[in-house]
């Protein structure tokens, strides 16, 4: 191997990287969006959220829920899988779908004291890619509300043919991303979570296409591309050392502002907005969260800056309308498209 491989160095590149500390330097949402695009085109705001949705699962209580629902083959499932492979694999509980009860029976530990039995999801990125049981949806609630850290539910459980009471205690918060086509929401669920619905524009089925067929043609080569793609490893290191901080708490200043900036955009006020203005909270401190070493202050706190404050508007008033009505962004543009000409 001479000295001009490109692999060797690259992988230079990055030990020297490593020693100066890659999180010197701040970056953008653009710039992580840019990283994302190698292998999801267009759909810029729908992987800026949902990239911070998942790095929201390294706060104490501040995790995000997403829901991406759009019809069959728009490339939810490809999304949200796509950024998942940035993240640790340790830190993702990933499923393609799961009954009422058989997600409290997954992987657990027995309190000896109680003999509960213990799901963690501490700081764990949840993903169904294909909804799950409504029953299921129903019983997460409390979850994805932050009720309590430690929830717990009485379960009958069948054994030796006799029924018996099982005691599970889901521990903790997680960032959660529930993909469906489904356009039928329920309000309970579509209050809880952020509506989202990847694009299906010509010119994004185009680069879809194009995608397709590299990652087909020689998939051995398309993933060696992407393992030593240097702005993709940053980011991924990046990822694990935010993660290595344990950040509890994320201020956000201006606190009067911002609920002003809030009510002047929201309009009449509905129940529906208690959860918004706290939607729009976890993003600013998701925001604030990837710069997390620009954002200490002199008691080593970690509080947002005005642009973090900013940027979460921005992203959140690109969601707001459809988020209003208590319907995906498909099915308001679907409206708009077609209903409202023809009315």
């Amino acid at each position: 191997m001479n000295s001009n491989d490109p692999i060797k160095e690259f992988m230079q590149r990055m030990e020297a990287d490593k020693e100066k500390k890659m999180e010197s330097g701040e970056i953008s949402l653009d710039d992580v969006a840019k990283v994302l695009s190698l292998t999801i085109k267009d759909d810029d705001s729908n992987k800026k959220i949902v990239f911070l949705c998942m790095l929201s699962a390294y706060t104490e209580e501040s995790q995000i829920n997403i829901s991406l629902n759009a019809p069959s083959s728009t490339g939810k499932t490809y999304l949200a899988s796509e950024i998942a492979g940035l993240f640790p694999k340790e830190d993702k509980v990933e499923l393609s779908g799961a009954s009422p009860t058989s997600f409290f029976y997954g992987k657990s530990e027995i309190d000896e004291e109680t003999g509960a039995k213990i799901v963690d999801l501490e700081r764990k990125i949840l993903i169904f890619y294909e909804m799950p049981n409504p029953m299921l949806q129903e019983k997460l609630r409390a979850l994805m509300s932050h009720d309590d850290k430690n929830l717990k539910y009485s379960l009958t459980n069948k054994k030796k043919g006799r029924n018996s009471t099982d005691e599970i205690v889901l521990r903790g918060f997680s960032a959660t991303v529930f993909c469906s086509a489904g356009l039928r929401l329920d309000e309970q669920e579509a209050t809880r979570a952020i509506l989202l619905s990847p694009e299906a524009t010509t010119a994004k089925i185009q680069q879809g296409i194009n995608m397709r067929v590299k990652r087909s043609a020689d998939a051995h080569q398309f993933r060696e591309t992407l393992k030593h793609n240097y702005d993709r490893q940053m980011l991924i290191s990046r990822i694990i050392s935010i993660r290595a901080e344990n950040v509890k708490d994320i201020i956000v200043p201006d606190s009067e502002n911002i609920e002003k900036k809030f009510l002047s955009i929201v309009g009449v006020l509905k129940p529906r907005h208690q959860r918004d203005i706290a939607h729009l909270m976890e993003l600013i401190k998701a925001i604030a969260l990837l710069n997390v070493w620009h954002r200490r202050d002199q008691f080593e706190r970690v509080v947002a800056n005005q642009t973090d404050i900013e940027e979460g508007f921005r992203l959140w008033q690109e969601f707001f309308e459809s988020q209003n009505l208590n319907v995906s962004p498909a099915v308001l543009k679907f409206y708009k498209k077609y209903i409202t000409p023809a009315y």
